[in-house]
């Protein structure tokens, strides 16, 4: 039997490889993701996303408020001070 060959196994693989390189990152992702990285570019590095609670998913706007506002600010600041 292969081992970590379930659904649960191949999810934690996935989560561990989208936080590599974040706050989030696990402490050794080696023992998890087992696929080299691959290059893109030289200032920019795969992974570094955060992990959120579904608690903080807005269900009818089927997004992460904090996300979008985050998004917008960085993206368009100019829009973001008429905004505010």
């Amino acid at each position: 039997m292969i081992p970590g060959t379930t659904e649960q196994a191949f999810e934690d693989a996935i989560e561990c490889a989208l936080l590599q390189g974040g706050p989030d990152a696990r402490p050794n992702p080696k023992a998890r993701v087992r696929e080299p990285c691959p290059a893109y570019g030289p200032s920019s590095k795969p992974g570094g996303y955060n992990r959120r609670s579904t608690s903080e998913f807005d269900r009818s706007r089927c997004l992460f408020p904090r996300d979008a506002t985050d998004f917008i600010i960085v993206s368009l600041p100019k829009n973001w001070k008429r905004l505010q």
